[in-house]
Protein backbone atom coordinates (compact mmCIF):
# COMPACT_ATOMS: atom_id res chain seq x y z
CA UNK A 1 0.00 0.00 0.00
CA UNK A 2 1.40 3.39 -1.03
CA UNK A 3 1.71 6.00 1.70
CA UNK A 4 0.19 9.36 0.79
CA UNK A 5 2.47 12.41 0.77
CA UNK A 6 1.93 15.97 2.01
CA UNK A 7 4.09 18.91 0.93
CA UNK A 8 4.64 21.98 3.12
CA UNK A 9 6.05 25.26 1.78
CA UNK A 10 7.48 27.11 4.80
CA UNK A 11 9.66 30.15 3.98
CA UNK A 12 10.46 31.04 7.62
CA UNK A 13 11.37 27.41 8.19
CA UNK A 14 11.24 27.32 11.99
CA UNK A 15 10.02 23.74 12.36
CA UNK A 16 11.39 22.27 15.61
CA UNK A 17 11.25 25.56 17.53
CA UNK A 18 7.55 26.12 16.80
CA UNK A 19 5.55 23.96 19.26
CA UNK A 20 2.49 23.83 17.02
CA UNK A 21 4.46 23.00 13.88
CA UNK A 22 6.57 20.31 15.56
CA UNK A 23 3.49 18.68 17.14
CA UNK A 24 1.72 18.78 13.78
CA UNK A 25 4.64 17.16 11.94
CA UNK A 26 5.11 14.41 14.54
CA UNK A 27 1.39 13.57 14.27
CA UNK A 28 1.34 13.54 10.47
CA UNK A 29 4.54 11.49 10.18
CA UNK A 30 2.69 8.54 11.72
CA UNK A 31 0.34 8.48 8.73
CA UNK A 32 1.91 10.31 5.75
CA UNK A 33 5.20 10.98 4.08
CA UNK A 34 5.99 14.62 4.79
CA UNK A 35 8.06 16.92 2.59
CA UNK A 36 8.97 20.41 3.76
CA UNK A 37 10.56 22.99 1.47
CA UNK A 38 11.86 25.65 3.84
CA UNK A 39 14.03 28.74 3.95
CA UNK A 40 16.09 28.19 7.13
CA UNK A 41 19.62 26.76 7.01
CA UNK A 42 20.78 23.88 9.23
CA UNK A 43 17.25 22.78 10.07
CA UNK A 44 16.96 19.40 11.82
CA UNK A 45 13.96 17.26 12.69
CA UNK A 46 14.01 13.66 13.88
CA UNK A 47 11.35 11.84 11.88
CA UNK A 48 11.92 8.95 9.45
CA UNK A 49 9.07 9.93 7.12
CA UNK A 50 10.12 13.58 6.93
CA UNK A 51 12.12 14.95 4.00
CA UNK A 52 13.55 18.45 4.32
CA UNK A 53 14.73 20.63 1.47
CA UNK A 54 16.35 24.02 2.00
CA UNK A 55 15.89 26.60 -0.74
CA UNK A 56 17.65 29.94 -0.33
CA UNK A 57 15.55 33.10 -0.67
CA UNK A 58 12.35 31.10 -0.55
CA UNK A 59 10.38 34.30 0.05
CA UNK A 60 11.53 35.82 -3.24
CA UNK A 61 9.05 35.80 -6.12
CA UNK A 62 11.64 34.31 -8.46
CA UNK A 63 12.56 31.37 -6.22
CA UNK A 64 10.49 28.78 -8.09
CA UNK A 65 11.70 29.98 -11.45
CA UNK A 66 15.29 29.68 -10.21
CA UNK A 67 14.56 26.22 -8.78
CA UNK A 68 12.38 25.00 -11.62
CA UNK A 69 14.45 21.88 -12.29
CA UNK A 70 14.32 20.80 -8.65
CA UNK A 71 10.57 21.37 -8.47
CA UNK A 72 9.98 19.35 -11.64
CA UNK A 73 12.09 16.49 -10.26
CA UNK A 74 10.31 16.38 -6.90
CA UNK A 75 6.94 16.12 -8.66
CA UNK A 76 8.18 13.42 -11.02
CA UNK A 77 9.16 11.35 -7.95
CA UNK A 78 6.12 12.12 -5.80
CA UNK A 79 2.42 12.68 -6.28
CA UNK A 80 1.34 14.82 -3.35
CA UNK A 81 -2.10 14.37 -1.85
CA UNK A 82 -2.14 17.81 -0.20
CA UNK A 83 -0.03 20.96 -0.36
CA UNK A 84 0.07 23.30 2.64
CA UNK A 85 1.47 26.82 2.45
CA UNK A 86 2.62 28.47 5.66
CA UNK A 87 2.39 32.27 5.85
CA UNK A 88 3.85 33.68 2.59
CA UNK A 89 4.53 30.11 1.51
CA UNK A 90 0.89 30.05 0.38
CA UNK A 91 1.94 32.01 -2.71
CA UNK A 92 4.22 29.20 -3.90
CA UNK A 93 1.96 26.45 -2.57
CA UNK A 94 -0.91 27.86 -4.66
CA UNK A 95 1.34 27.93 -7.74
CA UNK A 96 2.27 24.25 -7.30
CA UNK A 97 -1.26 23.13 -6.36
CA UNK A 98 -2.77 24.76 -9.46
CA UNK A 99 -0.13 23.28 -11.71
CA UNK A 100 -0.66 19.76 -10.35
CA UNK A 101 -4.38 19.91 -9.53
CA UNK A 102 -3.71 19.16 -5.85
CA UNK A 103 -5.83 20.18 -2.81
CA UNK A 104 -4.45 23.25 -1.06
CA UNK A 105 -4.44 24.42 2.59
CA UNK A 106 -3.04 27.41 4.48
CA UNK A 107 -1.43 27.82 7.92
CA UNK A 108 -1.15 31.34 9.28
CA UNK A 109 1.32 31.95 12.10
CA UNK A 110 1.85 35.61 11.17
CA UNK A 111 -0.95 37.85 9.93
CA UNK A 112 0.35 40.41 7.43
CA UNK A 113 -1.88 43.47 7.35
CA UNK A 114 -2.29 45.10 3.95
CA UNK A 115 -0.73 48.58 3.63
CA UNK A 116 -3.58 49.83 1.47
CA UNK A 117 -6.72 50.98 3.27
CA UNK A 118 -8.98 51.40 0.25
CA UNK A 119 -8.35 48.35 -1.92
CA UNK A 120 -7.37 44.80 -0.99
CA UNK A 121 -7.85 43.36 -4.48
CA UNK A 122 -4.12 43.33 -5.25
CA UNK A 123 -3.20 41.36 -2.12
CA UNK A 124 -1.32 38.28 -3.38
CA UNK A 125 -2.32 36.22 -0.35
CA UNK A 126 -5.98 36.83 -1.12
CA UNK A 127 -5.52 35.42 -4.60
CA UNK A 128 -3.49 32.47 -3.31
CA UNK A 129 -6.07 31.64 -0.61
CA UNK A 130 -9.01 31.73 -2.99
CA UNK A 131 -9.15 27.95 -3.52
CA UNK A 132 -7.95 26.61 -0.16
CA UNK A 133 -9.79 23.69 1.41
CA UNK A 134 -9.12 25.01 4.92
CA UNK A 135 -6.91 27.37 6.93
CA UNK A 136 -5.34 27.07 10.37
CA UNK A 137 -5.15 30.01 12.77
CA UNK A 138 -4.83 30.21 16.57
CA UNK A 139 -7.93 31.75 18.17
CA UNK A 140 -11.21 33.52 17.42
CA UNK A 141 -9.77 37.03 17.22
CA UNK A 142 -6.86 36.10 14.96
CA UNK A 143 -9.18 34.04 12.79
CA UNK A 144 -11.44 37.08 12.41
CA UNK A 145 -8.50 39.26 11.31
CA UNK A 146 -7.19 36.56 8.96
CA UNK A 147 -10.65 36.17 7.41
CA UNK A 148 -10.88 39.94 6.94
CA UNK A 149 -7.39 40.33 5.46
CA UNK A 150 -7.31 37.29 3.16
CA UNK A 151 -11.01 37.02 2.27
CA UNK A 152 -11.16 33.51 3.74
CA UNK A 153 -14.65 32.36 4.82
CA UNK A 154 -14.53 32.18 8.62
CA UNK A 155 -16.11 28.73 8.54
CA UNK A 156 -13.00 27.41 6.77
CA UNK A 157 -10.62 28.49 9.55
CA UNK A 158 -9.67 25.90 12.16
CA UNK A 159 -8.26 27.34 15.42
CA UNK A 160 -5.30 25.63 17.11
CA UNK A 161 -3.16 27.48 19.69
CA UNK A 162 0.60 27.54 19.18
CA UNK A 163 1.30 24.93 21.79
CA UNK A 164 2.58 21.39 22.19
CA UNK A 165 1.05 18.25 23.67
CA UNK A 166 0.52 17.82 27.40
CA UNK A 167 3.25 16.28 29.56
CA UNK A 168 1.82 13.92 32.16
CA UNK A 169 4.35 14.77 34.86
CA UNK A 170 7.10 17.28 35.57
CA UNK A 171 8.71 18.74 38.64
CA UNK A 172 10.48 21.89 39.75
CA UNK A 173 14.12 21.97 38.70
CA UNK A 174 17.33 23.62 39.90
CA UNK A 175 18.82 23.25 36.43
CA UNK A 176 19.44 26.95 35.78
CA UNK A 177 20.79 27.48 39.29
CA UNK A 178 23.37 24.77 38.71
CA UNK A 179 24.14 25.60 35.08
CA UNK A 180 24.59 29.34 35.62
CA UNK A 181 25.93 29.15 39.18
CA UNK A 182 22.94 30.97 40.65
CA UNK A 183 22.49 30.67 44.40
CA UNK A 184 19.62 28.36 45.38
CA UNK A 185 18.15 31.10 47.57
CA UNK A 186 17.57 33.24 44.47
CA UNK A 187 14.26 33.22 42.62
CA UNK A 188 14.36 33.21 38.84
CA UNK A 189 12.28 35.28 36.43
CA UNK A 190 12.76 33.68 33.02
CA UNK A 191 12.54 35.32 29.60
CA UNK A 192 12.63 32.98 26.58
CA UNK A 193 12.35 33.87 22.91
CA UNK A 194 13.40 36.55 20.46
CA UNK A 195 15.54 39.52 21.43
CA UNK A 196 14.21 42.57 19.63
CA UNK A 197 12.73 46.00 20.08
CA UNK A 198 9.22 44.55 19.81
CA UNK A 199 9.94 42.24 22.79
CA UNK A 200 11.13 45.17 24.94
CA UNK A 201 14.31 43.23 25.80
CA UNK A 202 16.52 46.20 26.65
CA UNK A 203 13.85 47.79 28.84
CA UNK A 204 13.44 44.49 30.68
CA UNK A 205 17.15 44.33 31.45
CA UNK A 206 17.10 47.94 32.68
CA UNK A 207 14.12 47.23 34.94
CA UNK A 208 16.14 44.71 37.01
CA UNK A 209 17.93 47.62 38.75
CA UNK A 210 14.78 48.02 40.86
CA UNK A 211 14.24 44.32 41.56
CA UNK A 212 14.50 43.01 45.13
CA UNK A 213 17.73 41.26 46.07
CA UNK A 214 16.32 37.72 46.03
CA UNK A 215 15.28 37.90 42.34
CA UNK A 216 17.39 37.46 39.19
CA UNK A 217 16.55 37.51 35.48
CA UNK A 218 17.60 34.68 33.17
CA UNK A 219 17.40 35.29 29.41
CA UNK A 220 17.24 32.25 27.16
CA UNK A 221 17.32 33.59 23.56
CA UNK A 222 15.57 31.74 20.79
CA UNK A 223 18.49 31.52 18.38
CA UNK A 224 21.60 32.02 20.51
CA UNK A 225 23.66 35.15 20.12
CA UNK A 226 22.25 36.92 17.08
CA UNK A 227 22.76 40.53 16.01
CA UNK A 228 20.12 41.99 18.36
CA UNK A 229 21.45 40.12 21.37
CA UNK A 230 25.06 41.07 20.58
CA UNK A 231 24.07 44.73 21.06
CA UNK A 232 23.01 43.96 24.64
CA UNK A 233 25.84 41.63 25.70
CA UNK A 234 27.88 44.36 27.39
CA UNK A 235 24.82 45.59 29.31
CA UNK A 236 24.06 42.03 30.44
CA UNK A 237 27.67 41.35 31.50
CA UNK A 238 27.71 44.46 33.69
CA UNK A 239 24.41 43.61 35.41
CA UNK A 240 24.84 41.12 38.30
CA UNK A 241 21.11 40.38 38.31
CA UNK A 242 20.96 39.20 34.69
CA UNK A 243 22.15 35.81 33.46
CA UNK A 244 22.35 34.48 29.90
CA UNK A 245 21.40 30.87 29.12
CA UNK A 246 22.86 29.89 25.76
CA UNK A 247 22.43 26.12 25.74
CA UNK A 248 21.05 25.09 22.35
CA UNK A 249 17.70 23.32 22.40
CA UNK A 250 16.38 21.92 19.12
CA UNK A 251 12.79 21.30 20.21
CA UNK A 252 10.54 23.33 22.50
CA UNK A 253 9.81 20.29 24.68
CA UNK A 254 13.55 20.18 25.51
CA UNK A 255 13.04 23.45 27.40
CA UNK A 256 11.29 21.62 30.24
CA UNK A 257 14.15 21.62 32.77
CA UNK A 258 14.96 25.25 31.93
CA UNK A 259 11.36 26.47 32.31
CA UNK A 260 10.82 24.36 35.44
CA UNK A 261 13.79 26.16 37.00
CA UNK A 262 11.83 29.42 36.95
CA UNK A 263 9.50 30.90 39.53
CA UNK A 264 8.06 33.41 37.08
CA UNK A 265 7.81 33.83 33.30
CA UNK A 266 8.20 37.13 31.47
CA UNK A 267 6.09 37.60 28.31
CA UNK A 268 6.50 40.97 26.59
CA UNK A 269 5.29 42.27 23.24
CA UNK A 270 5.03 45.76 21.78
CA UNK A 271 3.12 46.57 18.61
CA UNK A 272 3.68 49.29 16.01
CA UNK A 273 0.71 49.90 13.73
CA UNK A 274 2.96 51.65 11.17
CA UNK A 275 4.30 48.25 10.08
CA UNK A 276 2.46 45.24 8.69
CA UNK A 277 4.56 42.74 10.64
CA UNK A 278 4.34 44.01 14.23
CA UNK A 279 1.04 45.86 14.11
CA UNK A 280 -2.20 43.95 14.63
CA UNK A 281 -0.23 40.72 14.29
CA UNK A 282 1.23 41.50 17.73
CA UNK A 283 -1.60 43.54 19.19
CA UNK A 284 -3.80 40.45 18.84
CA UNK A 285 -1.08 37.86 19.35
CA UNK A 286 -3.43 35.90 21.62
CA UNK A 287 -2.84 32.16 21.54
CA UNK A 288 -0.13 32.37 18.87
CA UNK A 289 2.57 33.01 21.49
CA UNK A 290 4.76 29.95 22.01
CA UNK A 291 6.44 31.40 25.11
CA UNK A 292 3.04 32.00 26.71
CA UNK A 293 1.94 28.41 26.13
CA UNK A 294 5.15 26.84 27.43
CA UNK A 295 4.91 28.75 30.72
CA UNK A 296 1.29 27.62 31.05
CA UNK A 297 2.27 24.03 30.34
CA UNK A 298 4.67 23.92 33.29
CA UNK A 299 2.41 25.91 35.62
CA UNK A 300 4.63 29.01 35.69
CA UNK A 301 2.70 32.27 36.30
CA UNK A 302 3.68 35.16 34.05
CA UNK A 303 4.08 38.90 34.04
CA UNK A 304 2.85 40.43 30.78
CA UNK A 305 2.77 44.04 29.62
CA UNK A 306 -0.54 45.68 28.78
CA UNK A 307 0.21 46.21 25.08
CA UNK A 308 -1.37 43.10 23.59
CA UNK A 309 -4.42 40.95 24.12
CA UNK A 310 -2.41 38.36 26.05
CA UNK A 311 -2.92 40.85 28.88
CA UNK A 312 -6.67 40.35 28.49
CA UNK A 313 -6.29 36.57 28.70
CA UNK A 314 -3.95 36.71 31.73
CA UNK A 315 -6.33 39.06 33.53
CA UNK A 316 -9.46 37.11 32.67
CA UNK A 317 -8.09 33.69 33.66
CA UNK A 318 -5.85 34.79 36.57
CA UNK A 319 -2.59 33.52 35.03
CA UNK A 320 -0.23 36.11 36.51
CA UNK A 321 0.03 39.89 36.52
CA UNK A 322 -0.50 42.62 33.95
CA UNK A 323 1.85 45.62 34.12
CA UNK A 324 1.55 49.02 32.47
CA UNK A 325 5.26 49.90 32.76
CA UNK A 326 8.24 47.57 33.02
CA UNK A 327 9.45 49.57 36.01
CA UNK A 328 6.43 48.17 37.87
CA UNK A 329 7.73 44.58 37.76
CA UNK A 330 9.59 45.07 41.02
CA UNK A 331 6.34 45.92 42.83
CA UNK A 332 4.98 42.44 42.15
CA UNK A 333 8.30 40.80 43.03
CA UNK A 334 8.38 42.64 46.34
CA UNK A 335 4.82 41.56 47.14
CA UNK A 336 5.98 37.94 46.78
CA UNK A 337 2.44 36.98 45.83
CA UNK A 338 2.95 35.62 42.34
CA UNK A 339 1.92 32.02 42.67
CA UNK A 340 -1.23 31.01 40.81
CA UNK A 341 -2.58 27.51 40.26
CA UNK A 342 -4.63 28.40 37.19
CA UNK A 343 -1.83 28.18 34.61
CA UNK A 344 -1.73 24.40 34.37
CA UNK A 345 -5.54 24.14 34.34
CA UNK A 346 -5.68 26.73 31.56
CA UNK A 347 -3.17 24.75 29.50
CA UNK A 348 -5.08 21.49 29.90
CA UNK A 349 -8.42 23.11 29.06
CA UNK A 350 -7.40 25.33 26.13
CA UNK A 351 -3.84 24.82 24.87
CA UNK A 352 -2.98 21.10 24.88
CA UNK A 353 -2.33 20.03 21.27
CA UNK A 354 -4.06 16.72 22.00
CA UNK A 355 -7.36 18.61 22.24
CA UNK A 356 -7.12 19.39 18.53
CA UNK A 357 -5.13 16.50 17.10
CA UNK A 358 -7.91 14.11 16.04
CA UNK A 359 -10.02 16.88 14.51
CA UNK A 360 -6.99 18.15 12.59
CA UNK A 361 -6.20 14.70 11.22
CA UNK A 362 -9.85 14.31 10.20
CA UNK A 363 -9.79 17.69 8.42
CA UNK A 364 -6.65 16.74 6.49
CA UNK A 365 -8.01 13.31 5.57
CA UNK A 366 -11.24 14.80 4.24
CA UNK A 367 -9.48 17.65 2.43
CA UNK A 368 -7.38 15.11 0.52
CA UNK A 369 -10.49 13.39 -0.84
CA UNK A 370 -12.32 16.71 -1.38
CA UNK A 371 -15.00 16.07 1.23
CA UNK A 372 -16.78 18.99 2.89
CA UNK A 373 -14.95 19.84 6.13
CA UNK A 374 -16.84 22.96 7.26
CA UNK A 375 -18.98 21.03 9.75
CA UNK A 376 -15.89 19.34 11.26
CA UNK A 377 -14.28 22.75 11.79
CA UNK A 378 -17.40 24.35 13.25
CA UNK A 379 -17.92 21.59 15.81
CA UNK A 380 -14.37 21.96 17.13
CA UNK A 381 -14.29 25.77 17.08
CA UNK A 382 -17.56 25.92 19.00
CA UNK A 383 -16.17 23.67 21.73
CA UNK A 384 -13.26 25.89 22.70
CA UNK A 385 -13.70 29.64 22.50
CA UNK A 386 -11.49 32.27 24.10
CA UNK A 387 -13.06 35.69 23.99
CA UNK A 388 -10.77 38.68 23.92
CA UNK A 389 -11.60 41.89 25.77
CA UNK A 390 -11.52 45.03 23.60
CA UNK A 391 -11.81 47.81 26.19
CA UNK A 392 -8.21 47.60 27.43
CA UNK A 393 -6.92 47.71 23.87
CA UNK A 394 -8.86 50.81 22.78
CA UNK A 395 -7.11 53.14 25.23
CA UNK A 396 -3.71 51.85 24.09
CA UNK A 397 -4.62 52.12 20.41
CA UNK A 398 -5.87 55.68 20.84
CA UNK A 399 -2.80 56.83 22.81
CA UNK A 400 -0.42 55.17 20.35
CA UNK A 401 -2.15 56.77 17.40
CA UNK A 402 -2.02 60.18 19.05
CA UNK A 403 1.70 59.75 19.80
CA UNK A 404 2.38 58.88 16.19
CA UNK A 405 0.31 61.76 14.85
CA UNK A 406 2.09 64.12 17.24
CA UNK A 407 5.39 63.18 15.60
CA UNK A 408 4.08 64.17 12.17
CA UNK A 409 3.97 67.70 10.74
CA UNK A 410 0.29 68.19 11.34
CA UNK A 411 -1.05 71.58 12.34
CA UNK A 412 -1.13 72.14 16.09
CA UNK A 413 -4.64 73.43 15.71
CA UNK A 414 -5.92 70.05 14.53
CA UNK A 415 -4.03 68.13 17.22
CA UNK A 416 -5.20 70.47 19.98
CA UNK A 417 -8.78 69.68 19.02
CA UNK A 418 -8.10 66.02 19.78
CA UNK A 419 -6.31 66.68 23.06
CA UNK A 420 -8.61 69.38 24.47
CA UNK A 421 -12.06 68.28 23.35
CA UNK A 422 -12.99 65.42 25.68
CA UNK A 423 -16.27 64.78 23.85
CA UNK A 424 -14.41 64.38 20.56
CA UNK A 425 -11.82 62.18 22.23
CA UNK A 426 -14.50 59.84 23.60
CA UNK A 427 -16.25 59.85 20.23
CA UNK A 428 -13.03 58.77 18.50
CA UNK A 429 -12.60 55.96 21.04
CA UNK A 430 -16.15 54.76 20.43
CA UNK A 431 -15.52 54.83 16.68
CA UNK A 432 -12.25 52.94 17.16
CA UNK A 433 -14.03 50.32 19.25
CA UNK A 434 -16.40 49.64 16.38
CA UNK A 435 -14.09 50.11 13.41
CA UNK A 436 -10.94 48.35 14.61
CA UNK A 437 -12.83 45.08 14.41
CA UNK A 438 -13.60 45.77 10.75
CA UNK A 439 -10.44 47.55 9.60
CA UNK A 440 -6.72 47.19 10.37
CA UNK A 441 -5.32 49.79 12.76
CA UNK A 442 -2.78 51.05 10.24
CA UNK A 443 -5.65 51.86 7.84
CA UNK A 444 -7.53 53.80 10.52
CA UNK A 445 -4.33 55.67 11.30
CA UNK A 446 -3.96 56.70 7.65
CA UNK A 447 -7.59 57.81 7.45
CA UNK A 448 -7.27 59.99 10.57
CA UNK A 449 -3.94 61.38 9.33
CA UNK A 450 -5.50 62.40 6.02
CA UNK A 451 -8.38 64.11 7.82
CA UNK A 452 -5.99 66.06 10.06
CA UNK A 453 -3.89 67.22 7.14
CA UNK A 454 -6.90 69.02 5.64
Amino acid sequence: MNIQSILFIFPEGNIANNPNMSSLIFSLCNIYKIYIIHGRKNQEFNCDKLHLCYIENLCDNECFINNKEYMENIFRRNKFSLIIGIDNGILFANFIANKNNTPLAFISYEIYISNSYDDLSDNKQIIACKNIAFAICQDDMRAHILSRENNIPIEKIFNIPVSEANTSSFKHSTYLHEKLNISLNKKIALYIGSIAKWTKSEELIDSTKLWPEEWVLVIHPRYGIDFNLSLLIEKIDKNPRVYLSLETKTYTYELEEIVCSADLGIVLYDFDFNTQYIGENLLYIGLSSGKFSIFMKYNIPIIVNNNTNIADIVYQYNLGYVIYNLEDIHLYLISNNIFHNNCRDFFIKYLDFNLYKNTLLSIIKNAIINNDIVEIININNNKIIIKNIYNIRIEIIYNRMMEALNNLKISNKNLNILYENSLLKNKIKKILKILHILYPINKLYKIIKLKLYK
